[in-house]
């Protein structure tokens, strides 16, 4: 792909996109050599902004279409994809010619371009994401019908990004912000990862142009030193599995420096600069059989300390776009490196998604290999635009987990999912009613957090008690919506009663109503408060909706939807108005090396409460053969500065990472 689009960018003929074309689809038919000559006829008046005729941007479209797919009908798709919205032929003519399939696809790449005139407003205004929104959202909804004009109207897009150049400043920051936030999700979520990939960087380098240019110059800078690394890395893989018994035509070891955007959301979420990232560099290992991958998978782990946290296993469980690779974390001497482990046949599909196995007859589909139920998944019925593209957003950019049901149904949810989103991606009314759940046999909350594999039983009962704190807890935006709908009509009762109970407390004392600071707590009253405690039933967090309730001189906190709170409520037990007085924390990811010896673990503990850091989870296991072990832990803390953060820790703990849990794509 890299080679075609370098070469692409310096094309100016239309001789030079022919020729490129003929690379990329060489045994076309006649049907073939007809839409080129169609195309060719009429956009011959046409040119671009920069003065190419129009016609290079079709050739260089069905080029790349046919990098991605060998179905010819796409590529004679992609050839016409313009000629209906920008020419005189009509969609009727299209069909009577090339017949119903590329009509279908044309006239779907057409709807698309209608929308997004239509929805798009000028780049100048402040409201262009709430607009990009609406017309991702409209564009699922339009293109559901057939996956393939999903992937021509990417490929049309990767080309469009290229040729930037040609437009102004403000169509720049357009474009690129529409890309980023509508095809480059849609290319990831397929498994494209070809043109996702560069659909992110292109867009990254018009969005935040200084940034871009900051890591550009960096791997420019350190490129010498970075292959040398990635080189000697792969040549020492080559030679282990050579001692292991791989012959060379059976493996091939391939390395790369990862791709700008992904850089940048690691310094992101991390708070880092480009030089604190540890793995730049990443390999990737293609074997004949699936076995293999598992062989592999044992000659590096036995040869260099893997990080198991970051192990995954998508061979055993793919993605439900077909996506089938180990992902593996090791520690190698001047750093972490990634090693990712597939066949030749997987890494076409990692390559290229849906569009890698297309089977057709005679021009017709006959085998859609992928399942693409996620695409009406994403049909939200928010009134509010920014809404529905937030919840899209979340489910579109994480990676995906495959859990089952006691039956054997296989339920994919994003990383990092509670048993509560398994319970809403069964049945909405199973999510409002559940109660409990069975992981793998064994009791657990409805906010376990699932890993790939879990077998899940949710059980449910008339009595289900749903908590809005539960609404940060979830990950899917089918569980989100059910809470918030739940919430909604018991948090505006709760607010009526709390009102009323304050109003009537503030009433029956003349003493002059004054604002106290206690601990956490801002407090309205009018007498003095010495004493703020929580009750046994429920546990707010800092930044939760609370309640306080007065007894004496001291003031009882709730969670406001807590049932006891309630019934205070609805008992009219006196109130007062209470509020978190400093409610901006922090969430990271913390993983620790851990030596294995007694004591090990309070001590841990011990330090991290005088940093204090508040924990909210935490997770032991073994990380190698040696008894070396690491914890994984989530803390909070109201440490505003990530970098200040990070040297405090290193300083008392071997910190292996970092990772920031206030991303701006979990938001």
């Amino acid at each position: 792909m890299e080679a075609l689009l370098d070469k692409a960018r310096n094309i100016s003929t239309i001789k030079e996109a022919e020729e490129l074309l003929s690379l990329a689809h060489p045994n076309p038919t006649a049907l073939f050599h007809t839409a080129l000559n169609l195309a060719k006829k009429a956009h011959a008046p046409q040119q671009r902004k920069s003065g190419e005729p129009y016609i290079i941007h079709p050739i260089l479209v069905a080029s790349i279409t046919a990098l991605v797919s060998q179905d010819e009908s796409m590529v004679i798709a992609a050839l016409l994809h313009d000629v209906v919205e920008d020419t005189d032929y009509v969609i009727e003519e299209i069909e009577e010619i090339f017949g119903e399939d590329v009509a279908h696809m044309v006239e779907g790449m057409t709807k698309i371009e209608d929308i997004r005139d239509v929805e798009l407003i000028p780049s100048t205004s402040d409201k262009r994401l709430i607009s990009s929104a609406k017309t991702f959202q409209k564009m699922l909804l339009s293109s559901i019908k057939d996956v393939r004009v999903l992937v021509v109207k990417l490929c049309d897009r990767l080309h469009n990004m290229t040729t930037l150049d040609a437009l102004s400043s403000e169509k720049q920051q357009r474009i690129a912000e529409e890309t980023m936030v509508v095809y480059a999700p849609i290319a990831h979520r397929l498994g494209i990862s070809q043109l996702k990939n560069r659909l992110e960087d292109f867009s990254f380098s018009y969005i935040y142009p200084e940034a871009y240019a900051n890591i550009e110059n960096y791997i420019e800078n350190n490129s010498q030193n970075l292959h040398l690394k990635l080189n000697t890395f792969v040549r020492n893989i080559q030679k282990l599995l050579k001692e292991h018994g791989f012959a060379e035509g059976d493996v091939e070891v391939f390395g790369r420096v990862k791709h700008y955007h992904s850089m940048y959301q690691k310094m992101q979420r991390k708070g880092i600069g480009i030089d604190e990232i540890l793995d730049l560099i990443a390999i990737r290992i293609l074997v004949k059989e699936e076995i293999d991958c598992y062989k592999v998978l044992g000659v590096l782990h036995l040869n260099y300390k893997p990080i198991i946290s970051r192990f995954k296993d998508y061979v055993t469980l793919p993605k439900e776009n077909g996506y089938a690779t180990i992902h593996t974390t090791l520690f190698n001497d001047d750093g972490i490196i990634e090693a990712q482990i597939r066949t030749f046949e997987m890494h076409q599909t990692a390559e290229f998604g849906v569009a890698a196995h297309w089977k057709y007859k005679e021009g017709r589909q006959t085998k859609q290999p992928v399942n693409l139920e996620w695409l009406e998944g994403l049909q939200y019925q928010n009134d509010s635009v920014e809404e529905s593209y937030s919840l899209a957003k979340g489910d579109l950019f994480v990676d995906d987990i495959s859990v089952f049901s006691p039956a054997g149904d296989n339920y994919t949810l994003p990383r990092d999912s509670v048993t509560l989103d398994f319970a809403y991606a069964i049945h909405s009314e199973i999510g409002d009613k559940a109660v409990s759940a069975l992981v793998n046999k064994r009791k657990a909350s409805l906010l376990t957090t699932l890993k790939n594999g879990d077998i899940v039983k949710i059980n449910t009962g008339d009595d289900a008690k749903v908590h809005c704190s539960w609404g940060d807890a979830v990950k899917t935006s089918k569980a989100k919506e059910g809470i918030r709908a739940a919430c909604n009509a018991k948090l505006k009762i709760c607010n009526e009663m709390a009102e009323r109970n304050i109003e009537a407390y503030l009433q029956n004392s003349s003493d002059e109503v004054k604002e106290f600071r206690e601990e956490h707590f801002k407090i309205i009253s009018n007498q003095a408060i010495n004493k703020v405690e929580f009750d046994y039933c429920c546990h707010p967090k800092m930044g939760d909706e609370i309640v306080g309730f007065v007894e004496d001189d001291e003031v009882i906190i709730h969670h406001k939807l807590c049932q006891e709170a309630y019934k205070k409520m609805d008992a009219n037990e006196p109130m007062v108005f209470v509020a978190w007085a400093d409610a901006k924390t922090s969430r990271y990811q913390l993983i620790i090396s851990l030596q294995n010896r007694q004591g090990i673990l309070a001590e841990l503990l011990s330090k991290l409460a005088k940093m204090e850091l508040n924990i909210l989870n935490i997770e032991l296991g073994i990380k190698s053969s040696d008894s070396a072990e690491f914890c994984k832990l989530e803390v909070e803390t109201k440490e505003e500065n990530a970098k200040r953060l990070e040297e405090k820790l290193s300083q008392k703990f071997k910190l292996i990472e970092m990772i920031s849990l206030n991303d701006a794509y979990k938001k």
